[in-house]
């Protein structure tokens, strides 16, 4: 006599099968934040002391609303600003190996950190970091670091396609112009 999990019933094994694929789904679905977004997180005043160790400095100064940070040790007339954006783990300071391979090239790096990433403050989340994204942008501008066309966007996500659309749709300048070679 074979074995039967519900005799008598063959649609029930069916049936709890979907509900338990439905509650994984649901699961999934109201958790993907803490499923997509691995950030480090720590106060300001380890940020500040980690970024002086690594050649960096909170950008703007103002700590409590900082976008990012710029290398401290930046070309003083740069042809360029390069705005960095790093991907989903870990945080802004963590991609500081960028400014020795683009400083001697003259361009200034500002690496941006993600709201909710390292000492800044906010939720993790594509909205969040695209409002970020622009506030950050605008605030360069302000500050006539550079004119808007001698702005890059350097994306540092895989896969390079997600980091070139969001430029474009953004209106950044993307470099590498084409960031799959």
């Amino acid at each position: 006599m074979p074995f039967s999990l519900f005799p008598g019933r063959p649609w029930t094994l069916l049936l709890v099968a979907c509900a338990g694929y439905c509650a994984l789904v649901a699961f999934a679905y109201l958790r993907q934040d803490k499923l997509l977004y691995f950030p480090d997180v720590y106060p300001p005043a380890e940020g500040a002391s980690r970024a002086k160790a690594l050649g960096f400095r909170f950008w703007p100064e103002n700590t409590a609303g900082y976008h990012g940070f710029v290398h401290a040790y930046g070309p003083p007339s740069p042809k360029g600003v390069i705005l960095l954006f790093h991907g989903n783990a870990g945080t802004a300071l963590d991609r500081s190996f960028y400014a020795g391979s683009l400083a001697p090239l003259g361009y200034l790096l500002i690496v941006f950190e993600y709201p909710g990433y390292g000492a800044r403050g906010g939720k993790p989340g594509e909205a969040s970091f695209v409002s970020a994204a622009v506030a950050g942008y605008c605030a360069i501008v302000a500050f006539a670091y550079l004119r808007q066309d001698k702005l890059l966007y350097f994306p540092d996500v895989y896969p390079p396609a997600e980091g070139a659309s969001r430029a474009k749709a953004l209106g950044f300048r993307l470099w590498p112009e084409n960031p799959a070679s």
